[in-house]
């Protein structure tokens, strides 16, 4: 299993061995198929639609600490009280239960559809790359302190045999 972090927008450019798992308070409706929060399902692509990682959704911690993206660029993003509180969260996950966890459906999610490539599991927040004020640059360092190397995906994305087997190899 891989690891790498990106936003919704991207989901429409993924490959079936990756597997979009959003890390968001509320997902865009059309993630869910219009069905509700709990609706998962394979799209007319075939990637998997509708997972989520409840540990890595900011938690009450950080609840009303975003003041908007003005605000973070204005004190820059290692100042931000939310992405503060967000990393303090996830240091508090059971980081060895999440990492079974993925793999777990990284190997299910290979074996039931039967993928050749090897999955990747993508860690979904909104924001683009270019915006500082995000949750991904706080997971990102959060997996690599860890040891785990996490990135964001390159853009635009490749075939997987394309991306370096080293790329996020944990």
């Amino acid at each position: 299993m891989r690891l790498a972090v990106s936003y919704f927008y991207q989901i429409r450019n993924f490959k079936e061995n990756m597997i979009p798992v959003s890390t968001a308070m509320w997902d865009p409706s059309w993630y869910h198929d219009n069905k509700g929060p709990t609706h998962i399902f394979i799209d007319k692509r075939g990637i998997i639609n509708g997972l989520r990682i409840l540990p890595l959704h900011p938690g009450e911690e950080c609840e009303g600490l975003c003041r908007g993206r003005q605000s973070c660029a204005a004190l820059g993003p290692e100042n931000c009280a939310f992405l503060k509180a967000y990393r303090q969260q996830l240091e508090k996950i059971d980081l060895e239960k999440l990492l079974k966890d993925m793999n777990n459906l990284a190997e299910a999610n290979r074996e039931e559809r039967q993928l050749k490539e090897e999955p990747i599991i993508v860690l979904i927040v909104y924001e683009a790359p270019n915006n500082p004020c995000s949750e991904r640059r706080v997971l990102i360092e959060y997996f690599n302190s860890k040891g785990i190397n996490c990135q964001e995906l390159e853009y635009p994305i490749q075939k997987p045999s394309k991306i370096p087997e080293d790329t996020f190899d944990f």
